[in-house]
């Protein structure tokens, strides 16, 4: 559900495609959906999850890259400043943001989603 959130705020931080500024119920429904820019998302955390077993080095410290901190990607008019990739998300900030019952349809689905994967979430200590 931070994972939405996070998402959320990065729509709408940039502007390609002409990309509205959707109200979070909106765009919560269409990501229960799957429906995305690129994959749906349950889809994206199972590809990250399996390149980070092959080689958990290279995907450590993407955030902390440069490249990753400075400049933009695209045209100067149009582009989309890197820092806008990296959002430091709060865990349980969606309780701001959904609710309960969102939050438990985004649940139902996810497991769904990634059940006999070998995939878990970890409730942080």
């Amino acid at each position: 559900m931070d994972a939405f959130v996070s998402l959320w705020h990065f729509a709408r931080g940039i502007k390609i495609n002409n990309n509205p500024n959707l109200p979070i119920d909106v765009a919560f429904e269409l990501y229960c959906k799957g429906r995305s820019n690129c994959v749906p998302y349950w889809d994206h955390v199972l590809r990250y999850w399996k390149a980070s077993q092959e080689s958990p080095e290279s995907l450590k410290n993407l955030s902390n890259l440069e490249v990753n901190k400075t400049g933009k990607y695209g045209d100067a008019e149009k582009g989309v400043e890197n820092k806008v990739y990296f959002r430091k998300g709060k865990i349980g900030d969606w309780k701001n943001h959904l609710t309960p019952e969102m939050g438990e349809q985004l649940d139902n689905i996810m497991e769904e989603k990634l059940s006999g994967s070998g995939f878990t979430f970890r409730e942080p200590n």
